[in-house]
């Protein structure tokens, strides 16, 4: 929360897909956990709406989302019907979920590119299918930032040592990549995580 304070946000909101839990902070404020009701147990893209519904109400100006959707079709109504993000941030293209995006590993990468924003800037810590996501972004006309091979073990240990859990330093390299985009410095990017970021449960 308090690196978008000194952007001038009011409020701060992150969605996560896994923990079902909607994290709302104003502000150098406290971090208030949200839990969402998921008839069966199981999320929704309905649940989305219902949470910028929240988001709105609350006078976010920042929403951080992970999007869940696998169905390809679900992906294409959240990305460019509902959200239509500012910045997105790429990771696991390895092959997974194919009975619902595959066949093969190719389809999968190819069903997490369509995370890409039109026209805006995606950030991928992403080694393989790269070139997946190139091409695209460039159907996308958005532009893509890679994290090097090396980004993540450039990152020194005593920042790294801040995590109060284990983080994958290539995650860590894509947030602060993200931070410097923003025009945000990279170290206060890292202290500020390590201080603020709930775990994953």
């Amino acid at each position: 929360a308090g690196m978008f304070h000194g952007l001038g946000f009011r409020t701060f909101s992150k969605t996560t897909g896994c923990e079902a839990m909607f994290i709302h902070a104003p502000p150098l404020g406290p971090q208030v956990e949200i839990f969402v009701f998921r008839p069966y147990g199981k999320a929704t893209i309905w649940e989305q709406r219902n949470l910028l519904e929240l988001a709105s109400g609350l006078r976010a100006e920042v929403f951080l989302w992970e999007c869940m959707a696998l169905n390809p079709e679900y992906v294409d109504i959240l990305q460019r019907g509902w959200m239509r993000d500012d910045y997105a941030t790429l990771t696991n293209t390895y092959p997974d979920h194919e009975d619902i995006q595959g066949p093969a590993g190719i389809d999968v990468a190819t069903v997490i590119g369509n995370f890409i924003p039109d026209g805006n800037l995606v950030l991928s810590s992403e080694l393989a299918f790269n070139p997946v996501l190139r091409d695209r972004a460039k159907l996308r006309g958005s532009e893509l930032i890679e994290i090097g091979d090396y980004e993540g073990d450039l990152l020194p240990d005593d920042l790294l040592s801040l995590f109060p859990y284990s983080e994958h330093p290539r995650n860590i390299a894509l947030v602060t990549e993200l931070a410097r985009q923003l025009g945000i410095d990279d170290e206060l990017v890292i202290v500020l995580m390590a201080d603020y970021v709930y775990p994953d449960l």
